[in-house]
């Protein structure tokens, strides 16, 4: 596992632009919310002091102060390339890893960990130490995906996995943290966790985009196939299937199943 943290640490999240292509997929959903995740998940008064760990390049904190949230933001990261994408007038950057905070401990009203955790070797350890630097009233909020999100994406990734000398691609470290088994692992160190389910339906016109998405992902799959050319052609292929059902339908739908969890302790 440690392996794979400096993997998402120096390649795969050591800049924004994987990342990015992976979010241009999620921008073509049908309804398109006004307001954060965040405040969606959780009635804020905007004065709060909210902790985003594995903030990123800081998406979900600058749709915070879109919302108005006037209260002290930090944006907690392990890659310095994402942290230097953060305006500080937006957050204040903390280059640390997610399980020694360099924060004092009831610092935060609020601690994110928005599609993160399960990253993480040692999730629970990770969970105690956001459960320490929260308020006694404070609210921890997690997102994650179902295991069963994105099948017209994932099984034809999978298969060309397969047929280029890969295994199966259906699991994963997304399996670590998902829908399915969060509460179980959320209610090991919180007291009262509570799921909301999503779903969105994503209609992408280019089959470039979808390309670009698991382009994006190569730091982790690639070294699985034999060889450069193989994973090439396992994008070749993907990006093939989408074109076909664009050509056929009008576009590539998607449909992402997730979820939040509020949680107290």
């Amino acid at each position: 596992m440690s392996d794979e943290r400096e993997v998402l640490r120096t390649q795969a999240y050591g800049g924004s632009a994987k990342l990015r292509a992976r979010q241009a997929l999620w921008a073509f959903g049908e309804d398109q919310p006004a307001t954060s995740r965040v405040t969606r998940a959780h009635r804020l008064s905007g004065a709060e002091t909210i902790v985003d760990v594995g903030c990123g390049h800081g998406a979900d904190l600058r749709a915070l102060r879109r919302d108005g949230h006037r209260g002290p933001l930090i944006g907690v990261d392990f890659s310095v390339g994402m942290l230097a994408e953060l305006e500080p007038t937006v957050a204040d950057p903390v280059l640390a890893d997610a399980l020694a905070l360099p924060l004092a401990s009831g610092v935060a009203d609020v601690v994110l960990a928005m599609h993160m955790l399960y990253h993480l070797g040692d999730i629970p350890a990770a969970l105690i130490e956001f459960r320490r630097v929260l308020r006694r009233d404070g609210v921890f909020i997690a997102s994650t995906n179902s295991v069963t999100s994105a099948p017209e994406l994932i099984e034809p990734w999978s298969e060309a996995m397969v047929e280029l000398g890969g295994p199966s691609f259906g699991g994963g470290s997304g399996h670590r943290f998902s829908v399915e088994n969060g509460a179980g692992i959320l209610g090991s160190v919180f007291g009262a966790v509570k799921l909301r389910e999503v779903e969105g339906v994503f209609r992408v016109p280019e089959a470039r985009i979808v390309r670009d998405y698991v382009a994006s992902t190569d730091d982790l799959n690639e070294p699985m196939l034999p060889d450069h050319e193989a994973w090439e052609a396992v994008l070749d292929q993907v990006a093939a299937h989408a074109q076909s059902v664009i050509d056929r339908e009008g576009c590539f739908t998607v449909t992402a199943r997730g979820g939040i969890f509020v949680c107290r302790r």
